[in-house]
């Protein structure tokens, strides 16, 4: 009998946002797997949907 081994999706969406300093910066996604965005408010993504 052969047990089939689970499958991972691995995760390497990054998003970025515009500093002070006028450079991109990479930006965290909450744990549950959603991006905020600060420019929209209200605006929201599952980086699941990507």
């Amino acid at each position: 009998m052969v047990t089939p081994i689970p499958t991972v999706k691995l995760s390497c969406e990054q998003f970025y946002q515009l500093g002070e300093d006028g450079m991109y910066h990479s930006t965290l996604i909450t744990s549950s797997g959603v991006y905020h965005s600060k420019v929209l408010q209200g605006l929201w993504i599952r980086v699941e949907w990507l």
